[in-house]
C-alpha cells in the first residue's frame, strides 16, 4: 500500500452493483451498493469492494469526490444521490421504472 494525495488520482470509477445476501435462510436481502475503482497517475490502481458506509459517510464521500477528483466515471449517475444523502436502494429502484 502506498500513500496518495488527491492530486495523484487520475480517475475514480463508481460501480453500482445489485448484490444479494443470504445467511443460510431461504430469503435473501438485495442491496444496491457501490464499488470504487481508483486509477492513479503512476499506473497503480485500487479496487474498493463494497465499503461499509455509516451515517452520512456516503454524503461526505460524494462531496469530496466531486470537489477533489477531476475525472469521475459514473455511468449510473450516482454521485448526486451520494451528495444528497439518497440511499442507493431508493435511487436505483427509482431509475428502474
Amino acid at each position: 500500500m502506498q500513500f496518495y494525495k488527491y492530486e495523484d488520482i487520475q480517475s475514480v470509477e463508481l460501480i453500482l452493483n445489485h448484490r444479494y445476501e443470504s445467511y443460510g435462510t431461504p430469503i435473501a436481502k438485495d442491496w444496491y451498493v457501490l464499488d470504487y475503482r481508483f486509477e492513479f497517475k503512476d499506473g497503480n490502481h485500487f479496487y474498493f469492494y463494497w465499503p461499509i458506509t455509516l451515517d452520512d459517510d456516503s454524503r461526505f464521500i460524494g462531496t469530496i469526490l466531486d470537489e477533489k477528483v477531476e475525472n469521475i466515471i459514473d455511468k449510473d449517475h450516482v454521485i448526486d444521490a451520494l451528495k444528497n444523502g439518497i440511499h442507493l436502494n431508493d435511487y436505483a429502484r427509482g431509475t428502474e421504472e
